[in-house]
């Protein structure tokens, strides 16, 4: 493999990826969702309540981005703020009625863009490509913390 042919490998992952997430972002939309926020709903569903400075450990952001990504959800309904029981300084981050509505749309969301993604691919050649991209990853190292 020549020097060219692998920078055309690094731009087509980094053209993948970003066309990847434009797509993702399309879809988010019509849900009246920015991405990330598609991450931190699914999150809250799988824990529960939780604490800001929990959703930023798992969000891998810094508490001042939770923060304001848990203020524009909870302006749209989604979010809602209650007291910690156990520490009534504190408060816990939850799914609204609202919020909790929109997580199997948020999941219909992922699943489309995911045949998006694999369309016109045979299963072989799916399950090759997810060995490969882990693989890169591996060969890459992961980030500290993982990925969400």
């Amino acid at each position: 493999m020549t020097v060219e042919d692998q920078h055309s490998l690094g731009r087509a992952i980094v053209q993948m990826a970003r066309t990847h997430k434009y797509a993702a972002q399309l879809l988010l939309q019509k849900l009246g969702l920015h991405p990330g926020q598609d991450f931190l709903l699914l999150l809250l569903d799988r824990v529960g309540e939780t604490r800001l400075t929990t959703l930023s450990e798992h969000l891998e952001v810094q508490p001042p981005t939770a923060s304001k990504m848990v203020a524009r959800l909870e302006k749209e309904g989604f979010l809602e703020r209650i007291p910690d029981p156990t520490d009534t300084r504190a408060t816990l981050i939850c799914l609204s009625p609202a919020g909790k509505a929109l997580i199997p749309q948020i999941v219909e969301v992922w699943d489309e863009l995911e045949k998006l993604t694999v369309q016109g691919l045979s299963q072989a050649e799916i399950m090759l490509l997810n060995r490969m991209f882990k693989q890169i990853t591996q060969n890459l190292g992961e980030p500290p913390g993982g990925f969400c």
